[in-house]
Parts: C-alpha cells; sequence; structure tokens
C-alpha cells in the first residue's frame, strides 16, 4: 500500500494534507478507482481540513463546493478512504465518537485530551498480541481499533489537562 514507509515504531506529529491528498489520489489509481471531479474536490477539502472533523462538516462543504456529486459518492468515498486506512474514526477531545481524521494505513491515532492535536504512531503490530493459545479456537483479526488518549508535549509543557 502507498503511505509511510518508515520502519518501527514512530510518530507523525503533522500530516500534510497535500502529502495525504497525493498518495490517497495514487491509491485510487492502483485500485482502479476514477477520478471524478467530485471525488478531487471532496480529496482537496478533506486535505485541507484540520483534523478532527465529522461526516457533517464534510457533508456541508461537499454540497457547497465547485464540482459537488450526490450525497452516496460522498459517502461512499468516505467509506472506502476508511477501509484503506485513509480516514480513521476517532473519540474526540471531548468524547465526540462521530468524528473522522485523515490516517495512514497501519497508523493509529494520538489523540491530544487537552488542545485535540491528532498525531499517527506507525510501526505497531497489535494482532500479533492475539497470540492464540494452542488449545485455543483460532481467531483472525480482520481489524483493529487502537487510539492513544493524552496530551501533546505542548499541553504538557504549559501544563494543560483535560
Amino acid at each position: 500500500m502507498i503511505g509511510c514507509n518508515t520502519p518501527g515504531l514512530h510518530m507523525h506529529n503533522v500530516l500534510s494534507g497535500a502529502e495525504w491528498s497525493a498518495a490517497v489520489i495514487a491509491d485510487l489509481q492502483a485500485t482502479g478507482q476514477r477520478l471524478t471531479a467530485s471525488r478531487l474536490a471532496l480529496l482537496e477539502y478533506l486535505a485541507a481540513t484540520p483534523n478532527p472533523f465529522t461526516v457533517e462538516d464534510v457533508s456541508r462543504a461537499y454540497t457547497d463546493c465547485e464540482h459537488p456529486g450526490s450525497r452516496s459518492t460522498l459517502y461512499r468515498l468516505v467509506s472506502w478512504l476508511e477501509e484503506r486506512g485513509w480516514l480513521g474514526r476517532v473519540v474526540g477531545p471531548h468524547g465526540d465518537e462521530r468524528v473522522l481524521a485523515r490516517e495512514l494505513p497501519g497508523h493509529f491515532p494520538a489523540v491530544c485530551t487537552a488542545c485535540g492535536m491528532i498525531a499517527l504512531v506507525g510501526g505497531l503490530k497489535p494482532a500479533s498480541l492475539m497470540k492464540v493459545e494452542h488449545n485455543a479456537p483460532p481467531f483472525h483479526v480482520d481489524r483493529v481499533r487502537l487510539q492513544f488518549d493524552g496530551r501533546c508535549a505542548a499541553c504538557q509543557a504549559v501544563g494543560l489537562r483535560q
């Protein structure tokens, strides 16, 4: 998959919208998806929008853009982005579970509960934690949802708490 190639445990504090958008477009092309004007408009909006945001935010902006598509196009693309790991649902700093954030495939969000900043942690292999005992029934991991909650370095430095 296209995206981050950094080996080992690492963190991205800033995920550039332009880099994210370019990687998503490359993945769309690699998987045979069409690059329609409405999809590109939606990707442009997502790339420019600060994390986190809601589907409702995206829907409002999408219907107001220069090349709006149907609502079903919006939801199909958001679903595809989630399935491929480019968007993820996070619990926002105030407990809102309807929040989306730009992500990278194979990375997990670290949410600052003081300011709402979202960093991405990569290099984890959470499925390997599911070691099955030899007498236990096998378990196949299809998807892992993992989120780190805490305080970013800037909020720690000034003593901000949740």
